[in-house]
């Protein structure tokens, strides 16, 4: 199959959405007619299998009239690192945690709970740290 599309395109040449001719419209015209009442002021790029291939499976983006690799802002690299620490830090804090509760109701064992609100208490400090330094 060789579907034609219009892609929409935001800021840095990213692919917002793409519009399919005889899907969303009988001719590229009538497409782009769509496209502008959806997406108004948005850079759109004809093309083919290639550019959506391009597009969606390779991640490129489409920047001065061609396809380069998309580097991310550091601002999205360290949302991404962030993210990414918060679930492991979340993770391990609410294990010690629900350690503490067992030990200290179930177990009675008050030097072991006060061992790891320690160990928990640490930990904390060491995520404090880390998210800081990001």
């Amino acid at each position: 199959m060789n579907n034609q599309y219009l892609f929409i395109l935001n800021e840095e040449g990213r692919r917002v959405t793409s519009y399919v001719i005889g899907v969303h419209g009988d001719t590229m015209e009538a497409v782009k007619s769509y496209a502008a009442e959806q997406f108004p002021g948005k850079a759109t790029l004809e093309g083919g299998e290639e550019e959506q291939h391009l597009f969606v499976d390779e991640g490129k983006v489409y920047v001065d009239g061609k396809f380069v690799d998309y580097v991310p802002s550091a601002a999205e690299t360290q949302a991404v690192q962030l993210t990414a620490l918060d679930a492991n830090y979340s993770t391990q804090l609410n294990a010690l945690k629900d350690q503490i509760i067992v030990a200290s109701t179930v177990d009675q064992d008050e030097d072991y709970a006060k061992e790891l609100r320690q160990q928990r208490q640490d930990l904390q400090t060491e995520y404090i740290e880390k998210r800081g330094a990001l």
